[in-house]
């Protein structure tokens, strides 16, 4: 058994690690994004970190303007996922999860990751203003069926319930995925669950315009990135 895995005596229990981008935490505190309330459904501070409003400082984004970020689809050769069966075990080097390229591509230096105990946050500040994060978490449970049994209700929670979510469709990553988009005044939260075996992998990504405004999400863009970073965080298992 990986070390990853649950022990078969705590069946009843998850190993579970839910780290998100300090740029999220900010957007929440600020108030830029408000989706829903109560426990889950806000992402939380890395771990280690202090309060949301002062987990870390965000890194410039690359010199880059917030539309050429959000124009941004991905690698050209998209990843291909070949895992053999599982069970897998988590990275040990969670801000791995990218790919340099991809990180650059998305306005953030793969050495600005703030690491947490199974996932890693980014987040970069455009000179336009504008304010982009980013994340990773890995949750593995103690066996394939009951990742699959979870699928939908760990959805509804990484999601952030309902309200000011205006688009949710599957995503080509892993064995199950869903990816749900929320938008308002040019700010968006894009939020991808995906599943291979017993793993869970949640991808956050979330921008807030800078004061010029901004046109927020393209939704055909962010279909295709957010399935590809999918891949590239699930490609990561052992």
């Amino acid at each position: 058994m990986p070390t990853s895995a649950v022990p078969a005596r705590r069946v009843r229990t998850r190993k579970t690690a839910v780290v998100s981008a300090a740029a999220v935490a900010l957007l929440f505190a600020a108030g830029a994004l408000i989706l829903g309330s109560g426990p889950g459904t806000g992402p939380a501070a890395p771990a280690g970190a202090g309060s949301p409003t002062d987990a870390v400082s965000p890194s410039p984004a690359q010199g880059a303007p917030s539309a050429d970020l959000l124009a941004y689809a991905g690698p050209e050769q998209a990843s291909r996922l070949d895992l053999g069966p599982g069970p897998y075990t988590l990275p040990d080097e969670p801000c791995t999860a990218l790919t340099e390229e991809t990180l650059a591509g998305l306005g953030h230096a793969a050495s600005s990751g703030v690491p947490g105990e199974r996932g890693c946050s980014w987040s970069a500040l455009s000179p336009d203003g504008g304010l982009h994060g980013l994340s990773v978490s890995y949750t593995a449970w103690e066996d394939a069926d009951r990742a699959r049994h979870r699928f939908d209700e760990e959805f509804a929670r990484v999601r952030g319930g309902e309200e000011g979510v205006h688009w949710d469709q599957s995503s080509n990553a892993g064995e199950q995925s869903r990816l749900a988009l929320a938008e308002r005044d040019g700010a968006f939260l894009a939020t991808l669950l995906a599943r291979q075996g017993e793993v869970h992998v949640t991808v956050v990504r979330a921008f807030t315009p800078g004061p010029g405004g901004g046109e927020g999400a393209d939704r055909s863009v962010e279909v295709g990135l957010m399935g590809e970073l999918g891949r590239q965080a699930l490609g990561r298992l052992g």
